[in-house]
């Protein structure tokens, strides 16, 4: 390939992230405006509340993709033996990074912009890391929710939006009219999507969690949401296809 193989995947692995956040902008945006995840009583204190979940999803969207990064990029660039695997990850999280800090839509999201301690911040999130990043770890890189089994066990405030978006779920062209070359895990998925509409409260139904009803005053919009969560991640399948020609 023409650039080295880091920056050229740093490319994709930002690219990717940021059109499926792009392709949710213009709800996010009316949603802001409308709608709350917690109803304080004034207009401005609601955006700050659904300005804090709209945060926490692209955040999640950014873990999202590097876990797609992790299980279908990384695994094959090992396996190549032209690429210095170590460097090539070291130079990936350099990029990376520079490319979120160059604006101002992303750089706050880094560990080293969020005006606290570091330190304090790799502590707090390290058990989130795969052992592989630990001697490097950044927000994108809490993606070990995505390898534990028993997390929803865990998570059990996302056991029952888990169970709500199932059949949303296996019933979509993300399961059944995707590519035949292209890999899926339908658990992680389903994790990603209800990580999502926790944040909005807008599902379907309410649920009860610990004897407590989480109602979900945004349930008009889930039909939406739920078209551009499916829209968006069906596109991330081109990653497969992507390091399928580089490599």
């Amino acid at each position: 390939m023409g650039m080295p193989a880091s920056k050229f995947f740093a490319d994709i692995y930002t690219l990717s992230a940021g059109n499926h956040i792009d392709g949710m902008i213009p709800f996010f945006n009316q949603f802001m405006s409308n709608y709350s995840t917690f109803n304080t009583g004034s207009v401005s204190g609601n955006m700050v509340f659904a300005r804090g979940s709209i945060d926490n999803i692209i955040e999640e969207i950014f873990k999202y993709y590097y876990y797609l990064f992790n299980q279908y990029v990384f695994s094959e660039v090992k396996k190549d033996n032209d690429i210095n695997y170590k460097l090539f990850k070291n130079n990936f999280s350099i990029e990376v990074s520079n490319q979120l800090n160059s604006t101002n839509n992303y750089k706050d999201f880094l560990y080293e912009n969020r005006g606290t301690d570091i330190e304090d911040l790799i502590d707090a999130y390290l058990d989130d890391i795969i052992e592989e990043d630990k001697s490097d770890p950044q927000f994108y890189k809490e993606i070990l929710d995505y390898y534990d089994q028993d997390i929803l066990e865990k998570k059990v405030l996302l056991k029952d939006p888990a169970r709500i978006l199932s059949h949303y779920i296996s019933s979509s062209d993300l399961i059944l009219n995707r590519p035949p070359e292209i890999t899926v895990n339908e658990n992680n998925i389903l994790l990603f999507f209800s990580k999502v509409f926790f944040q909005l409260k807008c599902l379907p139904e309410d649920y009860e969690c610990f004897g407590k009803t989480y109602h979900q005053e945004n349930s008009s919009n889930f039909n939406e949401v739920l078209n551009l969560m499916i829209d968006n991640t069906y596109n991330s399948f081109t990653i497969q296809t992507a390091v399928r020609q580089a490599l």
